[in-house]
């Protein structure tokens, strides 16, 4: 009986993500299109909220090493999504290093860069995200929140120079169209060496470890009754 559950639970884990549905702030990332795949890149004044002015410029900033496609306001300064395309490790010169492959935002003066995720269906979304200050300096203090339809429910820290601080994951219950704000902060008031990386990942399965750490409980439960 344990050997067929086991079977089961690793089936039953195997099948639902063959199945699952995934976005990804990185690897959706579309230089060319906003919105696209799901997401929205934007900005707004608040962090809790639901008004979102969409980012109406598109371009690709040339570093000293690598470069970056970005989507910005071509009225105010630094504040956009962005992401590394290159090929290259970027480095703006100036202390902002991104990684092959990675994403980031970055706040404006009292204004909050917004990537948004909208609901295709009614359903239970899974999500984790994490937080790096790729500014580098560290006065380039930043933050990153997870906002649904207009509630802050999370929040990540970016204040270690180039590397990511703890995942942040959970579940909420969305209607087609609800919306999942993650917004950068400039946090400490200062917004110069606010390059923050973001992960950012939604699906319709937990995370495997999530997954595991459920089919481990339920293992543990069948022993349990069977003694």
């Amino acid at each position: 009986m344990l050997k067929e559950s086991l079977f089961l639970l690793v089936f039953g884990i195997a099948g639902a993500n063959a199945f699952a549905l995934d976005w990804d702030y990185a690897a959706d990332f579309s230089p060319s299109s906003n919105p696209a795949g799901g997401w929205t890149y934007g900005w707004r004044g608040t962090i809790p909220g639901t008004a979102l002015a969409e980012f109406n410029l598109s371009g690709n900033a040339a570093g000293v090493s690598g470069s970056l496609d970005y989507w910005q306001n071509n009225t105010i300064p630094f504040m956009g999504c962005y992401k590394n395309n290159s090929g290259l490790g970027f480095d703006g010169g100036e202390g902002t290093l991104t990684p092959i492959g990675e994403a980031s935002m970055h706040p404006g003066n009292g204004l909050n860069a917004v990537a948004r995720w909208t609901a295709p269906a009614n359903g239970t979304y899974f999500y984790s995200f994490s937080a790096a200050a790729f500014g580098g300096n560290i006065n380039g203090i930043s933050s990153l929140h997870l906002v649904v339809n207009g509630v802050m429910i999370d929040m990540a820290l970016a204040n270690i120079p180039y590397t990511y601080g703890p995942v942040h994951n959970g579940s909420v219950n969305l209607l087609t169209g609800d919306v999942m704000d993650f917004v950068v902060d400039m946090e400490d008031g200062n917004f110069n060496h606010d390059s923050t990386g973001v992960r950012a990942h939604i699906s319709t399965v937990p995370e495997p470890a999530t997954m595991l750490a459920l089919g481990v409980g339920f293992v543990a439960l069948l022993k349990r009754r069977k003694k």
